[in-house]
C-alpha cells in the first residue's frame, strides 16, 4: 500500500538500525535520500502479526 514504508519509518523504524539518510556531502538531513538495512526490515517483518494469522491454541 501507498506509504507504508513512509509510515514505518516514522513509526516502528530506529534511525540507525532499520534505515539511514545519506549524501554525498556527509551531512544528511531528514529529507535525505535512505538507505535500508534489508535483514533488519526483514526481522521486523517477520515479528509482525499478520492480518489472518490465529493462534490455533486447542483448549
Amino acid at each position: 500500500r501507498r506509504g507504508t514504508i513512509t509510515r514505518a519509518r516514522k513509526k516502528s523504524w530506529l534511525l540507525g538500525r532499520e534505515y539511514r539518510h545519506v549524501t554525498p556531502e556527509g551531512k544528511p538531513k531528514p529529507t535525505s535520500e535512505c538507505m535500508y538495512n534489508r535483514k533488519a526490515i526483514n526481522a521486523w517483518l517477520e515479528a509482525q502479526k499478520q492480518p489472518g494469522d490465529r493462534d490455533e491454541r486447542k483448549e
